[in-house]
């Protein structure tokens, strides 16, 4: 992108700047992740379970990214078998969890 840039800028500049910034981002975030995984498997993360109803929290988280949902035109929802389900979880993870599937809608870089 960036030697069509460079061959024909009049005709490049808007869009290939504009796919540089958004595949950047979404190289840092790949790196990210990657270090993030690193840093799992050699235990240098930590991990505070609770045991609750992961339908219930996450019924809660859905309803906490709805505005931003509907801001970038997003059809976010969250539907489970209905009974609660009890299992340990990390509730900080699994915000991180979400927010990332969220983050990861194409909506967001068109």
């Amino acid at each position: 992108m960036a030697d069509l840039i460079k061959a024909r800028p009049g005709e490049w500049m808007g869009t290939g700047l504009q796919k540089i910034k958004t595949n950047s981002h979404i190289l840092l975030r790949l790196v990210n992740q990657m270090l993030n995984l690193a840093k799992a498997e050699a235990g240098a993360v930590s991990v505070n379970l609770v045991r609750r109803d992961v339908n219930k929290y996450l019924a809660y988280l859905v309803e906490q990214f709805s505005s931003e949902a509907l801001r970038r035109k997003i059809d976010l929802k969250f539907t489970s078998a209905g009974e609660p389900f009890e299992m340990d979880f990390d509730p900080e993870k699994l915000v991180h969890i979400v927010t990332n599937l969220v983050s990861q809608c194409p909506e967001i870089y068109s």
